[in-house]
């Protein structure tokens, strides 16, 4: 980097810190600037840099922990009826193909378990947080 990005109000050894947001910042321009392209820099300095996991892991992760928090309620209760729902009919221009329920069903079927032995997993809190880390971990191995 050149030294104009240097002498921005900040001592040397301060910019170079990696956890600072200013770095990450100017980082991000002259990758951009370097590369041409904005939207691969901005993911390779949000999750390569600093060691983050990917959005959709994190979206993955936080869906099954809620999955979790509802197979654990009482069985009569509207959200738990709500995952296995089978809605009839045509889906409406704009939403999306897969819904909800048809993504558990393809991680199901990634981690060969049923709706029977999720729910039963679900009460046991440690044993469902093992199966939604080994979840995400399959989830990114698949992509690499």
């Amino acid at each position: 980097m050149s030294k104009q990005f240097y002498c921005m109000g900040r001592k040397l050894g301060e910019l170079r810190n990696p956890s600072s947001r200013r770095y990450n910042c100017l980082l991000t321009v002259v990758y951009a600037k370097y590369f041409r392209s904005v939207g691969q820099t901005l993911s390779t300095t949000t999750y390569c840099r600093r060691e983050q996991t990917r959005a959709e892991e994190e979206m993955r992760n936080k869906c099954w922990k809620w999955i979790g928090h509802t197979l654990r309620k009482v069985p009569n209760c509207v959200t738990r009826q709500a995952l296995t729902w089978n809605r009839q009919g045509q889906r409406k221009r704009g939403r999306p193909k897969n819904t909800l329920r048809r993504e558990m069903e393809i991680d199901m079927r990634k981690m060969n378990n049923s709706w029977t032995e999720l729910e039963r997993k679900a009460h046991d809190r440690v044993g469902w947080r093992m199966l939604v880390g080994s979840l995400c971990c399959i989830g990114s191995n698949k992509r690499k």
